[in-house]
């Protein structure tokens, strides 16, 4: 699932439809790189484990799909968020390449502090919409202005911050997959309609 960000200055049905879509940069990063693991997994390539509990009493899992070629990829229910890819370089040696925290405490507070989104996935609306605000068929919606005066990647509480749901693909041959939803109720940070987000890899 992927889309262009376009500036927020577009008209409100033009914003409507890339709300629709919820397309995200975090989403955009998990597309382009999971298909490579589905060449010839072998079996019991994805894995499931607990990575912490939130302040709610939320349980957060991480998730491990690994291919025969060596790549593994591992992602959080929490916010969908990339931990870790880890790949063989040309001597086979193997090694990480993403930014990212060892803890889960790392993500729900370093990273809050520090304005970032490390791996994420990032809506209903990936960007910043100026003013907080937009208006849609006569009305005007309200946004928490995250990033003064603008609203930054979904407000306070975007999708980085939402506990999703996760799945094995099962009906994969020599393959390995996971599936991610999520809804986002109407006026979820302010946004309107009831958004189901679904997202398989």
């Amino acid at each position: 699932m992927t889309s262009r960000l376009v500036p927020p200055a577009a008209s409100p049905r033009g914003l409507l439809a890339r709300l629709s879509r919820s397309a995200t940069l975090g989403m955009a990063a998990l597309a382009a790189l999971l298909p490579s693991l589905s060449h010839a997994a072998p079996t019991g390539a994805f894995e499931a484990e607990p990575f912490g509990t939130l302040a709610n009493g939320q349980k957060v899992s991480r998730y491990t799909l690994r291919n025969k070629a060596g790549l593994t990829v591992q992602f959080l229910s929490y916010g969908g968020v990339i931990t870790a890819i880890s790949t063989p370089d040309k001597t086979g040696k193997q090694a990480n390449i993403v930014l990212g925290f060892p803890t889960l405490e790392g993500y729900t507070r370093d990273s809050a502090e520090g304005s970032l989104f490390f791996g994420a996935l990032v809506g209903r609306y990936a960007n910043r919409i100026a003013g907080a605000s937009f208006d849609l068929d006569g009305t005007t919606y309200h946004l928490p202005a995250t990033e003064p005066p603008n609203t930054l990647h979904g407000g306070r509480n975007g999708f980085d911050k939402k506990i999703w749901s996760v799945k094995k693909l099962s009906d994969l041959t020599n393959a390995t997959g996971a599936e991610l939803t999520l809804v986002s109720p109407d006026g979820d940070e302010g946004f309107p309609g009831t958004l189901t987000v679904g997202f398989v890899a």
